[in-house]
C-alpha cells in the first residue's frame, strides 16, 4: 500500500503564523506525528507527502526529513 499525506494547509483558521503541518504537538510537529505513525504501522511500501505553494517551509522541512533522505517518503509538490 501507498500512503498519501496531504500537507499543504496554511493553518489560517488556527490563528497561527506557522504552517499547519509545522505546528508543535508536544515535542514534534504535526507532520512528524503523522509520518512516524505511518512508519510504525509498517504496512506501507511508500509514503507520498503532498505539499503546495502555500507551504514552502513544510516543503523544505519534508525534503530534509530523515524519511525523505532514506527513501521511505517521496514528496509531490501540488498546485495548492
Amino acid at each position: 500500500m501507498i500512503a498519501v499525506v496531504m500537507c499543504g494547509g496554511r493553518g489560517t483558521r488556527m490563528a497561527s503564523f506557522r504552517e499547519k503541518s509545522l505546528l508543535k504537538l508536544g515535542y514534534k510537529t504535526l507532520i512528524e506525528h503523522v509520518l512516524d505513525a505511518l512508519i510504525e504501522y509498517g504496512c506501507f511500501e511508500n509514503i507520498i507527502a503532498v505539499s503546495s505553494p502555500n507551504t514552502p517551509a513544510t516543503t523544505k522541512f519534508l525534503y530534509s526529513h530523515k524519511y525523505c533522505t532514506s527513501g521511505k517518503m517521496n514528496i509531490l509538490e501540488g498546485n495548492g
